[in-house]
């Protein structure tokens, strides 16, 4: 983008968890009592939007020549939360869509011009929450501008709001895809 201009990123990821578990003891979700001693199963979502504006922190004839850039901005990232209970014929689900502010910082070296290695973070910590997000890849781009991406990702989340008391832990390989302008 133009210098006076921020760029703009937009990442979405997707995650689903399920299990089913038995307590020996009832207990409360959603304000509806669950039995003791009896299976349920549950289902919780934790889908999450990243969109970041920022600038490259290095002039463009030092980026052009070293094939490297550095960047800093801000992220709101949106969190859709779904949580889900079931116990013979009770089903009870709630959700809650959180925003909060995150610092972002990235770097990326070209060496080829069809190939990117690029690191990421972002994250902030409140009284009450935190969100860690550090991000290794590599690019290829077979046809500009889409790109085809492997890399390592490990994504730390707390959050306490209203009846919400998650912790969630994500880390591993990944495999992407999409368009950079």
């Amino acid at each position: 983008m133009p210098s006076f201009l921020p760029n703009v990123y937009f990442m979405a990821t997707f995650s689903k968890f399920t299990a089913g578990n038995t307590l020996p003891h009832p207990f409360t979700f959603g304000g509806v009592v669950f039995n003791g001693g009896e299976p349920f199963f549950s289902i919780t979502k934790l889908n999450h939007y990243d969109i970041a504006v920022y600038y490259s922190l290095l002039p463009k004839p030092v980026r052009e020549k070293n094939r490297i850039n550095v960047e800093a901005g801000v992220n709101a990232r949106v969190v859709d939360y779904v949580a889900q209970i079931e116990q013979g014929g009770t089903e009870v689900q709630q959700t809650a869509t959180l925003v909060s502010p995150l610092l972002y910082a990235g770097a990326q070296f070209k060496p080829v011009n069809t190939v990117s290695l690029e690191a990421e973070i972002r994250g902030m910590a409140f009284p009450r929450e935190h969100f860690l997000d550090v991000i290794g890849r590599v690019k290829f781009f077979p046809v500009r501008p889409f790109f085809i991406a492997a890399g390592y990702r490990y994504d730390e989340m707390r959050l306490k709001r209203q009846d919400i008391n998650a912790s969630v832990r994500l880390a591993g390989p990944f495999v992407e895809t999409g368009a950079e302008f």
